[in-house]
């Protein structure tokens, strides 16, 4: 449902550049890391979030969370290579081997954002 939402949301967007910059992908990110997303538009449905992603948004368990550190390090040294930024969001639960850079508490139920910043590497 809310992954319908979303598309719906960006479908309705009237600015066209923004609209060409966003896409939703809902399975298993493990299973996403390379393929192409089907409900892209044209423009960015080669991106792949190894070589493209400029934000990641988390919602997932702790446990889950020490499942994909592997791919999450992998990607946060891969655009620190490209030497292009990224940013990381989890909601709720706090990524134990990093210290986020901001904490915001949202108005429903007060539950945590926390937002990561990777800047790109100086060259």
């Amino acid at each position: 449902v809310f992954v319908e939402r979303g598309r719906s949301t960006i479908e309705a967007l009237k600015d066209p550049e923004l609209k060409n910059r966003l896409d939703i992908r809902l399975g298993n990110v493990l299973e996403l890391t390379r393929e192409v997303s089907p409900h892209a538009h044209t423009s960015i449905s080669e991106l792949t979030l190894m070589d493209d992603a400029t934000a990641l948004y988390l919602f997932v368990l702790p446990r889950g969370v020490e499942k994909l550190m592997p791919l999450l390090e992998a990607l946060v040294e891969t655009r620190k290579q490209q030497g292009k930024p990224l940013k990381i969001l989890s909601y709720m639960f706090q990524v134990r081997s990093w210290e986020p850079t901001g904490l915001d508490k949202t108005k429903k139920a007060g539950c945590p954002i926390y937002l990561y910043e990777f800047p790109a590497e100086s060259t």
